[in-house]
């Protein structure tokens, strides 16, 4: 199965440009990847049926190689995915957007608001809210983000070293540790401590859960503060 990917490295102002790169991963597939005045294209042929695995694949290799690039330049780079279109008759192309898809049952006006108000006042909610953005954008470090977030809101119950924080916050919001060691802790401890040979894949389903349980919690710690 043929994907043809197509995005951008940010920022476009950079104009970044290599020249085709190819990856042989074996039972994997091969990659081909280009990119001019900051357009990034590849090709990517691979066994595996699946819109989704093929993005995260040339997004994890893509922003490699921009890492490398960068790293050499002392420059900040970064791979935003936009297109994927497999080779399939069937196959439509895929636009991949920025929107999380959680149920979102709340007044969104309101939400924007409070959460504007409240992020002046609160420092650690701020913060959450910043990683909760990069949570919903990064598929690779979802669960960093997501638990990064959660442990902002600890902070503002608790500063100091220690549990007592999450103790506060479950109490408080009657959330629960093993909830929020089985849908995001469980797969960001690795991340958090460098382990990275030990980091679980995770599916488009557990991204979600990660996203809708952490989304939860700060929509709750907003409600008990405005």
């Amino acid at each position: 199965m043929k994907y043809f990917i197509s995005g951008k490295v940010l920022p476009e102002r950079a104009a970044v440009q290599f020249s085709e790169i190819a990856m042989d991963m074996k039972q994997h597939g091969y990659l081909k990847i280009t990119c001019d005045a900051g357009q990034l294209n590849a090709i990517f042929d691979t066994p595996t049926k699946d819109i989704v695995s093929a993005k995260l694949t040339v997004e994890h290799n893509a922003q490699m190689i921009v890492s490398a690039l960068g790293f050499s330049l002392n420059c900040g780079y970064s791979v935003e995915i936009i297109n994927v279109f497999g080779s399939d008759e069937q196959d439509q192309a895929v636009v991949f957007g920025v929107k999380a898809d959680t149920k979102n049952e709340f007044e969104q006006t309101k939400v924007f608001n409070d959460s504007l108000h409240f992020s002046v006042k609160n420092v650690y909610f701020r913060m959450a809210l910043r990683d909760y953005m990069r949570a919903i954008t990064d598929t690779m470090d979802c669960a960093f983000y997501c638990y990064r977030a959660l442990e902002a809101i600890t902070k503002s119950y608790n500063t100091g070293q220690g549990s007592q924080g999450w103790l506060d916050l479950h109490k408080n919001l009657g959330t629960n540790r093993e909830d929020v060691d089985t849908k995001i802790t469980n797969f960001a401890s690795p991340v958090r401590h460098g382990r990275w040979a030990e980091v679980k894949s995770t599916t488009s389903k557990e991204r979600m859960e990660m996203l809708s349980y952490t989304q939860s919690v700060l929509l709750k710690f907003l409600a008990k503060n405005t």
